[in-house]
């Protein structure tokens, strides 16, 4: 399996790249000057909620939504990503929190405190230089993270080894979209992707959950179809999902090949909504242009009628 590094943006022809930046896979930068990607985050949206909610924060929408200061979790997963799969570039996009600050006034030692002037000088100094502050306790929990997937005997086998954070682009002949996708490892040999998910609950039913809300078989399958398009072997698509607290347990999820399949076919249906859209140059949110009832769920009809009828309504 080739993968192409120093790639010069924007990209021109498919491929799976080393060298394209987290901010730059985001971007329009990597695509032509009036050419048009997708990656699964784009077509989930579409997928889960409606045209007009993937066209409100798609990058080609010139007065898209402004994207939100980046929650904390995010920030712990993106960290937990550079720290457990090995990624050399973690000292110098992450710094810890100092415990103390010398107050300017006193010259006293105190605790930490952002709104202090010395403190936010010095958030303000990291943003600049690129790095995210991590505090004591995110810290901690990457740690662990790390110490227990080291520890998990699939890994010890070798299930995460491979390249990792590589960018794949294929332009679809179909509806002529750009097709992006990040898997977290990409094996040098064989066809045995998998991606590493952060969890708060990982029991069956929380991993059940975090699937269907988050429609990680939409993922696999738009991998599975840039590596067909590619003439890349795919075999399987493994969520290594880490718990996020104490004690840290790691749970290995293949992705079933009914779901892969049912992913992929949902993926192209978007992808032939995205190109209506843009054709039509219109983007219809949920249920624009329809006139449709919603009945009440069936059991809370039984608890109005009962009450009613205790209460001679009925």
């Amino acid at each position: 399996m080739k993968i192409l590094s120093g790639a010069k943006l924007p990209i021109t022809r498919d491929g799976l790249y080393k060298s394209i930046s987290i901010d730059d896979y985001h971007s329009d930068r990597c695509l032509p000057s009036g050419e048009y990607g997708v990656s699964s985050s784009d077509l989930r949206r579409g997928w889960s909620l409606s045209m007009a909610h993937l066209f409100d924060t798609w990058v080609h929408n010139p007065k898209r939504a402004p994207r939100d200061k980046e929650p904390r979790h995010f920030i712990l997963g993106r960290a937990a990503h550079h720290l457990l799969l090995g990624e050399s570039r973690f000292s110098t996009e992450f710094i810890k929190q100092p415990d103390e600050y010398r107050d300017l006034a006193t010259a006293k030692m105190k605790p930490w405190n952002n709104n202090a002037n010395f403190c936010k000088d010095w958030n303000e100094k990291q943003a600049k230089a690129g790095r995210t502050v991590l505090r004591e306790e995110e810290l901690e929990q990457i740690i662990g993270m790390s110490r227990s997937l080291e520890l998990e005997p699939l890994v010890k086998d070798g299930i995460l080894d491979g390249a990792v954070e590589c960018s794949g682009f294929v332009k679809d002949k179909e509806t002529g979209l750009w097709i992006k996708v990040r898997p977290d490892v990409i094996p040098t040999t064989g066809g045995d992707l998998v991606d590493l998910k952060t969890i708060d609950d990982i029991t069956d039913r929380g991993i059940k959950r975090r699937i269907r809300e988050s429609g990680y078989h939409m993922q696999a399958g738009l991998c599975w179809e840039v590596f067909d398009q590619l003439g890349l072997s795919f075999e399987t698509f493994t969520l290594c999902f880490t718990e996020k607290d104490r004690p840290f347990c790691v749970r290995m999820i293949p992705i079933e090949d009914e779901d892969l399949a049912r992913g992929r076919q949902q993926c192209r249906l978007m992808m032939r909504k995205v190109a209506d859209c843009i054709d039509r140059g219109m983007w219809p949110g949920l249920g624009q242009g329809e006139l449709r009832s919603l009945s009440l769920p069936a059991d809370e009809r039984d608890f109005i009628d009962a009450r009613l009828k205790s209460e001679g309504m009925l």
